[in-house]
């Protein structure tokens, strides 16, 4: 429990900050022995391998990508102005078919890529 209450509050840090966080969290958390260097990185570790899981989940669910404006993938911005025409001479139906199976085929590779990103570095 420890390691991952460690990992969340060190995502994003400096190295001293890191440190202070673990200071800061041996005196909290009040264990007997202080959180070694291996114990903060597997809870690094195993924080990613959550955040990894939970993402793709998420994302390989129906419209996942579709329907998330933050990640929904869309016209590159050199082919908008193609996008624009096609739209312009009644072709918006296939412009937004076309976007739409592109989100689904990233929901799909998102079920895809979950086994990969969480597989054990062997390191």
């Amino acid at each position: 429990m420890k390691k991952l209450f460690l990992a969340f509050i060190l995502c994003g840090c400096t190295t001293a900050q890191i440190n202070q966080a673990i200071s800061d969290a041996n005196k909290t958390i009040g264990g007997s022995q202080p959180l070694t260097a291996d114990e903060v990185a597997q809870g690094l570790k195993d924080a990613l391998v959550q955040g990894i899981s939970k993402g793709s989940d998420q994302v390989s669910l129906l419209d996942g990508y579709f329907k998330n404006p933050s990640i929904k993938i869309l016209f590159p911005p050199d082919v908008q102005k193609v996008e624009t025409k096609l739209r312009q001479i009644g072709l918006g139906n296939e412009v937004d078919k076309f976007i739409m199976t592109l989100n689904r085929s990233a929901e799909e590779a998102a079920k895809e890529a979950k086994p990969i990103l969480s597989a054990p570095s062997g390191r």
